[in-house]
């Protein structure tokens, strides 16, 4: 997956949630602060590793 689809990914499920960028932060251990998911939503950073695991199993994108 290519950083801009995560971003879409990221964007659907949090709205789809009605999570702000900061809940949805801290989803994650340790939190990502809001500026890195919006940072993951433009397409200008691609998630760790461990915070794509997470992603996966909250159900934000899929294999």
């Amino acid at each position: 997956m290519n950083t801009k689809s995560y971003g879409n990914e990221v964007k659907s499920f949090r709205l789809r949630k009605g999570l702000t960028q900061s809940e949805f932060g801290k989803l994650f251990e340790p939190p990502a602060s809001d500026s890195v998911v919006s940072r993951w939503e433009r397409g200008v950073n691609q998630p760790s590793p461990l915070r794509i695991i997470r992603m996966l199993e909250l159900g934000v994108i899929s294999k």
